[in-house]
């Protein structure tokens, strides 16, 4: 795993989502796609996940800058078998969560949000947001 934060910090800022019965996987990535830290289920790969995350969330900015929108601040996939959510970090890292159900937005955003607090806490530079 990458050197960002403090590996048991970050591994316990995550935990308490995967808790959640929804939720299949929790992965912090660099914006460049490479995994830092993740947890999943059985099932997640999680260094794909974070790379597929990081690219989803990359091409969702290219749209909403083209139509004038401003930055995306968080990316929903729906797919057959549940959502994918991701939501920028820091300058330099991005949150990726795999749910096996869809959530309703509200909700999803919550999640997301007090996440993104607990694991900011523990990233070197945690006053820079996003």
């Amino acid at each position: 795993m990458g050197s960002v934060g403090r590996p048991v910090e970050l591994r316990e800022a995550l935990e308490p989502l995967l808790k959640l019965d929804a939720v299949e996987g929790v992965v912090l990535a660099g914006t460049d796609g490479l995994l830092i830290e993740g947890i999943s289920g059985d099932h997640a790969d999680l260094e794909r996940l974070a790379a597929a995350g990081v690219f989803g969330l990359d091409t969702a900015a290219q749209m909403t800058e083209a139509g004038g929108l401003g930055a995306a601040r968080m990316v929903t996939i729906e797919t057959a078998a549940g959502l994918v959510a991701v939501r920028p970090l820091t300058a330099g890292t991005v949150l990726v969560v795999s749910f096996t159900e869809t959530l309703g937005s509200t909700h999803l955003r919550f999640l997301l949000d007090r996440l993104a607090t607990r694991v900011r806490a523990t990233l070197p530079g945690s006053d820079a947001t996003t």
